[in-house]
């Protein structure tokens, strides 16, 4: 006692200022030491009562046990009250009732010597700091109006973090505050000891008195609620109060409405000197137990305003057992206060937090005993069944994650077909964690195909479905047939208005960053990790083929062939939507023939059963593409359903071979080389090719072209046709009927080979009694074989066979191992001996199969025009040797006489072919020829270059004169002839222009060749006179020889 009055009076504190007569209230008081004194008086209480209690347990004269709690509980209540008195600091109360003007005179310290302690609080000032502790700002809480809500805390500021609160900058203001709410707090809980012995409860302390403190099997019969209501209930007569009470606290234990009264006061206090402390976790602690007893007196609407404010704080600090009862009492007032929707979202928040709790510990699915559980604390039977058929009265759905109240969530990747019907089944399975039994209405699962995102596959239950606590399978079925691996996006399940949704794919967390194209390791691994499913139709489904059209003609548009098969369907009607995926790809529907289109679909009337039907689709792009790609579907109706097809196709768009034509003019024929190479590496081979006459002009062929031939892409295949125009007059003529057509037939051999390929491996499936996997295997082997090397079809084509990759490079495993395991090792067999048996596998270009997969093509040739042809002849008029087949010979530097003899025509043009006119100069246009020749080879003499205005009748003729100045053998100069520019204006004014006028020159000397020869009369050899043989003496370096020319 001696050292608490001795800190006071150092502390300056008001009641040490009474004690020495000074009531002036002027002086500073040490908040430091003032709240030294009530962190000593605290463990002083504590250590006290405990003796006391013992003493007392111990007295000769016995006393009850009610006696000796509630003399412990009487003078610790009033020890506590004597400390707070005496600790009693104006400026405390005037931080808490928000009177900042004053706080600086009343927190003025008084100057002292330093004074230490051996413990206890310390005696300097606390140091302030920018950087404050986040804190919640305390709830807006429903209290006397003496009591003002808003005085509780400082509401949070702008910049994120709370404003410092009230006196924050006078020393040991928070620790006092601190000390003193615990001293509070601990008369609240003496008081709650005495009131226990009247039988009375507030609080939390009331909710946990009232619970069971197991988990208890309990029927949901609506008779029994009565009995196991009264077995709950207690009566107050069970309990023996002791009279032996502090006289201050008589009042407060008179009635259980004076006792919550008080015990509403104490809470009020010790809340605001933890909101003075900062101590924002303590205030939601009072501010819970403040809401059990607004509860606790029936005062609902406070205690949901309460509860909300709180709970967010609950969920943050991960308070399981804490946050299951105030939810479920939550739930309970938000039922009174017929707040459906918010309702319904608590009910699903404690029901998930009992489900991931009885996840996490492994449990099982149905309630029994367990001390440990904390979450099971609170009864949620019929919960989940009540909210969902509430949530049929909302406007709209709650959706919620199906992991928070179901485990083990695994949708089959075996896919089991109908027996009667197109389309597929999955089975779906998971744990329920619930402990009631569920409708659903129906349950969904959506596939995305891997290779294209927009196409989805819909699987839904046939009905209603009721899952069980346990393990629940659910066959999730479609009628829809399609073909190719899919993604497991999202499993859905809907009772009532609630939608419980799993999604299948992994979501990362952060973004990765991609460099170089290259994909980084994790997004393979979510890619591995995700379910994933291989659908494909039934054997006897609706098959829909889709290829371009074997007859193709350059000048129309090109098709699409679809051949339906309708299968084991009775189709009623058929509706086919098609939709480009490739830029610039147009579709005619309204030209399909067979069809009725409306509104981009096309419409078909009754199939029978395995009847096929066979349409065309004419196309047209705006732009060179390689390949098309397009999407289809297909819907019918049969006796049994409806039904869908889909799938995305990409198709080869660009020919399987190039060809370029190369003309050559006479005055009257035409010479046309047409060069076919092959496209894409793979070879063709070349059956048949006919340029066919037209209208304007006639075509001969060769007597032997060869054909059939094998193209290559290296390797081009050359035809020559010789041309002339047909005896016609031009009124007659019509320019579109002028182009000649080019018709090849052909085969692609990769082609010839897949459909080789496919036919044996279709019997085998079927020798195997494996034809029910017909339509996932074949497609699949079809697209392997497009992958092969393009070499491997060049060896092909030439030694007549191809070598099949083996079973693991084609990497059938995969496939199998997505089948049923009854199936797999009989299926694996199967592929491995058929590999083995295909290992040289022998490709016929002249059998049945070739003429399935040849096409035609039909090119238009258009002739070109020309306006003038000449054909330029070159004479020697002297030679020494002047035979027909043989090389002239001609003396080097001897001057020659050539004549130059210059012929043309217009049967080749626009004018004379189709009887268009042109200007008035079209009959008389003038040319320039000139000689063109090596310098080093020739010397030209006479009029090299000259303008002449030809004439159809008779021939140009012109003299030059050519001097041969090298020896060898050289070919004749030669004579080019172009237009002449045309010149518009006089004088100064005059223009030239380029000539509007075309022309070819045919040269007849071109490829002729003379030898030209030194002219060597006589020579002279000296021959040094030597012992040797002469026929092996050399020249000494004084001989040499001469050469006379005459």
């Amino acid at each position: 006692m001696r050292q608490k009055a001795l800190i006071l009076r150092l502390a300056n504190t008001q009641v040490a200022r009474l004690e020495l007569g000074d009531v002036s209230g002027s002086a500073g008081e040490d908040l430091v030491l003032t709240s030294e004194v009530c962190w000593r008086a605290s463990a002083f209480i504590h250590n006290n009562a405990r003796t006391l209690r013992q003493d007392l347990s111990s007295a000769p004269s016995e006393k009850s046990s009610e006696d000796i709690e509630a003399l412990v509980s009487s003078w610790t209540y009033a020890m506590a009250d004597l400390v707070l008195s005496e600790t009693a600091a104006p400026v405390l109360e005037l931080a808490a009732n928000g009177e900042q003007g004053q706080l600086g005179n009343a927190a003025a310290a008084p100057k002292r010597a330093d004074f230490e302690f051996a413990m206890g609080a310390n005696p300097y000032p606390t140091r302030s700091s920018s950087l404050m502790t986040a804190r919640k700002s305390a709830p807006e809480l429903k209290r006397p109006p003496s009591v003002p809500s808003s005085e509780l805390m400082s509401p949070p500021s702008s910049s994120g973090t709370d404003a410092a609160p009230k006196g924050a900058g006078v020393p040991g203001l928070p620790e006092l505050a601190t000390y003193r709410a615990e001293l509070v707090m601990l008369q609240r809980k003496m008081l709650e000891h005495i009131a226990a012995q009247s039988g009375w409860r507030a609080g939390w302390a009331a909710m946990r008195h009232r619970a069971p403190s197991k988990m208890q099997d309990i029927t949901l019969d609506e008779d029994d609620d009565h009995d196991t209501t009264e077995n709950q209930q207690e009566t107050t007569s069970d309990y023996v109060a002791s009279s032996l009470i502090l006289p201050a606290l008589k009042p407060a234990v008179a009635s259980e409405s004076a006792f919550q009264e008080i015990y509403e006061r104490i809470c009020d206090r010790a809340m605001r000197y933890y909101a003075l402390a900062t101590q924002s976790k303590s205030v939601e602690v009072i501010v819970g137990d403040l809401a059990m007893l607004r509860y606790q007196q029936g005062n609902i609407e406070i205690t949901e305003e309460y509860i909300r404010n709180v709970l967010p704080g609950y969920a943050a600090d991960g308070w399981n057992s804490t946050e299951a009862e105030v939810l479920s009492i939550y739930a309970e007032c938000l039922k009174r206060l017929q707040r459906t929707e918010t309702y319904i979202t608590t009910v699903l928040d404690l029901l998930a937090k009992v489900c991931v709790r009885r996840m996490t510990r492994k449990l099982p699915h149905w309630r029994f005993e367990d001390a440990h559980l904390d979450t099971e604390a609170v009864d949620v039977s019929g919960l989940m069944p009540e909210i969902c058929v509430m949530s049929i009265r909302l406007s709209h759905q709650i959706v919620r994650p199906m992991s928070d109240y179901f485990g083990g969530i695994v949708l089959d990747s075996e896919v089991r077909h109908h027996n009667d019907c197109d389309g597929f089944k999955l089975e779906f399975r998971f744990n329920s964690l619930l402990a009631d039994e569920l409708d659903f209405d129906e349950c969904k699962a959506r596939l995305v195909s891997v290779n294209d995102s927009a196409q989805e596959v819909w699987l839904s239950s046939s009905g209603p479905f009721c899952a069980s606590p346990g393990t629940v399978k659910v066959e999730l079925q479609s009628y829809a047939n399609t073909f190719g691996p899919f993604y497991v996006d999202q499993v859905s399940m809907k009772s009532g208005k609630l939608v419980f949704s799993h999604e299948m794919q992994p979501r990362s967390s952060n973004p990765t960053l991609v460099l170089n194209d290259e994909r980084p390791a994790l997004i393979e691994s979510q890619l591995h990790k995700r379910p994933f499913v291989f659908v494909y139709p039934p054997e006897q489904a609706l098959d829909v083929d889709v290829s371009t059209a074997k007859n193709v003609q350059l000048e129309k548009p090109r098709g699409l062939v679809f051949r339906i098969n309708s299968g084991w369907n009775e189709i009623e009607d058929l509706e086919l939507r098609l939709r480009p995926t490739s830029a610039g790809l147009r579709l005619h529907l309204a030209d399909v023939a067979g069809g009725k289109a409306r509104n981009g679909q096309l419409e078909f009337g009754s199939l029978g059963q395995h009847t096929n039907a066979t349409i065309e689709v004419p196309y047209t792009v705006e732009q060179a593409t390689p390949d098309i790609s397009l999407r289809f579907e297909a819907q019918y109706h049969t006796p049994k359903g409806i039904f869908t097809l889909s799938q995305a196709v990409t198709l080869r768009h660009r020919l399987p071979f190039d060809v370029e034509v190369d003309d050559m003019f006479r005055l009257d024929t035409l010479f046309s080389t047409f060069a076919v190479c092959s496209t894409g590496g793979a070879p063709i081979s070349l059956l048949d090719a006919n340029l066919h006459d037209s209208s304007v002009y006639e075509v001969e062929s060769p007597p032997s072209m060869g054909l059939p031939m094998m193209v290559f892409d290296q390797a081009p295949a050359n035809l020559l046709y010789k041309i002339r125009r047909k005896a016609s007059t031009a009124a007659q003529a019509m320019r579109k009927d002028a182009p000649l057509a080019l018709i090849m037939r052909y085969i692609a051999s990769h082609n010839l080979i897949i459909a080789t390929l496919k036919k044996d491996f279709t019997q085998h499936l079927h020798n195997r009694e494996l034809g029910g996997l017909f339509r996932l295997l074949v497609p699949l082997l079809i697209e392997r074989c497009k992958q092969l090397p393009k070499t491997m079809f060049e060896i092909a084509a030439i030694l007549g066979q191809v070598s099949v990759p083996s079973y693991e490079d084609f990497g059938w495993a995969e496939i199998v191992s997505l089948l049923p395991d009854a199936v797999q090792p009989e299926l694996s067999d199967a592929l491995r001996t058929w590999h083995q048996q295909a290992s040289h596998f022998k490709v016929d270009f002249t059998g049945a199969i070739s003429d399935e997969v040849q096409g035609q093509i039909t090119i238009p040739v258009e002739v070109p025009t020309i306006d003038f042809v000449h054909s330029v002849g070159l004479a020697l008029h002297e030679s020494e040797h002047d035979q027909p087949h043989k090389i002239q010979t001609l003396r080097a530097g001897k001057p020659l006489q050539a004549s130059v003899s210059i012929r043309s025509n217009d049967r080749w043009s626009s004018r004379s072919v189709f009887g268009s006119s042109k200007s008035s100069d079209a009959h008389s246009p003038e040319f320039t020829m000139e000689t063109q020749a090596d310098p080093d080879t020739w010397l030209v003499g006479g009029q090299r270059r000259l303008h002449f205005r030809p004439s159809k009748e008779q021939a140009s003729n012109f003299e030059i004169t050519l001097i041969p100045i090298r020896p060898g053998i050289h070919p004749l100069p030669s004579v080019d002839i172009r237009p002449a520019p045309e010149v518009k204006g006089e004088g100064h004014n005059a223009q030239t222009a380029q000539s509007s006028f075309s022309c070819e020159t045919y040269c007849e000397a071109a490829g002729k060749k003379v030898q030209v020869i030194r002219d060597v009369r006589t020579v002279k050899v000296h021959i040094q006179e030597s012992s040797g043989t002469a026929s092996h003496a050399r020249p000494i370096a004084g001989s040499r020889a001469m050469t006379d020319s005459g």
